[in-house]
């Protein structure tokens, strides 16, 4: 699967869970709480991004930019989710 449908496949995915967690909570969300999980997802959907990237990048300092990228964008998921 070419990495743009990939990510697309992904989103659509993402866009779905949004309705799944508004209907399993049994009411709606808050506008922090949507705000909170839509800046996650997205997070997630850069994290994916970047890894697929890394996983193709074949110079050192890309690959170590991307490195230091993929720690950020870890940091702040975990940050978002404790």
């Amino acid at each position: 699967m070419r990495r743009a449908s990939w990510i697309t496949l992904l989103a659509i995915v993402v866009l779905s869970n949004f309705a799944v967690v508004a209907q399993e909570s049994g009411k709606p969300l808050s506008a922090e709480d949507r705000a909170r999980l839509e800046r996650r997802k997205t997070l997630e959907l850069s994290l994916a991004r970047t890894r697929d990237e890394r996983s193709c990048a074949t110079r050192t300092a890309h690959k170590a930019m991307l490195d230091a990228a993929i720690t950020a964008l870890e940091a702040e998921i975990s940050a978002l989710t404790s």
